[in-house]
């Protein structure tokens, strides 16, 4: 079941990210979240499980620049979860989401090695735009920089 999140979903997805992201840079912070949970300009969709337990979520937002977009900023699915298309159906309700508000245009950003993600986005039809050099902190002790692609769909 896929539903929107609300603060009072708070604890249960600080609790999940810490459970799905063994990086500290990859988690949003409690404040950080509740901020996303509280603003209009942001949506927040969680997917629970049979036993009411989340197994994945997407946040994503909705800019107002000369032309309206939509910006996916996480996607996680529970590893036990995960190749079922869970991912697929949440990216489907924030594109309906967006369409719902007029917005036309939808993007993400993906480091370079998650390669199931530029799969997901290049499944559903979003065009790789661009490289973004440098874009992302590093998760392993080389302490380098790794790049990023930038994906657009368009949503109408």
């Amino acid at each position: 079941m896929i539903c929107k999140a609300t603060i009072n979903d708070l604890k249960e997805l600080l609790a999940f990210e810490q459970e799905v992201f063994f990086c500290d840079v990859e988690r949003f912070s409690e404040r950080r979240l509740k901020q996303i949970l509280t603003t209009p300009s942001y949506v927040c969709l969680i997917m629970k499980n049979d036993d009411n337990s989340i197994c994945g979520w997407l946040t994503g937002s909705i800019r107002n620049f000369r032309i309206p977009s939509g910006r996916v900023i996480k996607i996680v699915v529970a590893e036990k979860f995960r190749r079922h298309g869970l991912a697929t159906q949440m990216l489907f309700m924030f594109e309906s989401e967006l369409i719902k508000r007029n917005v036309t245009k939808v993007c993400a950003e993906v480091r370079e090695s998650n390669s199931a993600s530029i799969q997901l986005f290049l499944k559903n039809d979003y065009k790789k735009r661009g490289t973004l050099f440098g874009y992302y902190g590093c998760l392993s002790e080389s302490y380098n920089l790794e790049d990023g692609f930038k994906f657009w769909k368009d949503l109408c």
